[in-house]
């Protein structure tokens, strides 16, 4: 931590301390929250309702990569077809293309009810209701159209 807040005082000099502390406080919460959304069975009553309005629109840029890798190895999900699919349908999308992917459907279905829009596309243009399907999450599926996702 003492090492990314001196990279960000020289890369931007003019930001203060406080605000680098916050931004790490910020990283940090986000990749708890992350954690407790990809546990097999998460406990989605202990997140507050802010939780839910600040990963609604999460983009995974924002989250640290080796937290990812690690949840995706968790999920058994790190074979060279299952990380070409993950390159394809998840990165540069959103924490629901993670969740779709992974197939998390009580997590996909709170993060939808905090407003996260399902017809977001990641840097490939697809949604996650293809990251659904690309991995065959039938249950994620099924949310996903409950809240009137679609593939165009």
């Amino acid at each position: 931590l003492i090492l990314f807040n001196a990279h960000l005082l020289r890369v931007v000099p003019h930001i203060s301390r406080r605000v680098c502390l916050e931004i790490m406080s910020d990283t940090a919460k986000l990749n708890d929250l992350i954690v407790r959304l990809t546990e097999s069975q998460p406990k989605l009553s202990e997140l507050s309702t802010l939780d839910g309005d600040r990963l609604a629109n999460c983009h995974l840029s924002e989250i640290d990569d080796g937290l990812i890798r690690r949840v995706l190895a968790q999920k058994q999900l790190l074979n060279n077809k299952d990380e070409q699919s993950f390159l394809e349908y998840v990165e540069g999308g959103t924490v629901l293309h993670l969740l779709s992917f992974i197939g998390s459907e009580d997590s996909c279905e709170w993060i939808l009810k905090h407003n996260s829009y399902p017809h977001c596309v990641n840097n490939n243009g697809n949604t996650p209701l293809h990251a659904a399907v690309a991995n065959s999450q039938t249950s994620c599926i099924q949310v996903l159209k409950y809240y009137h996702s679609d593939i165009y």
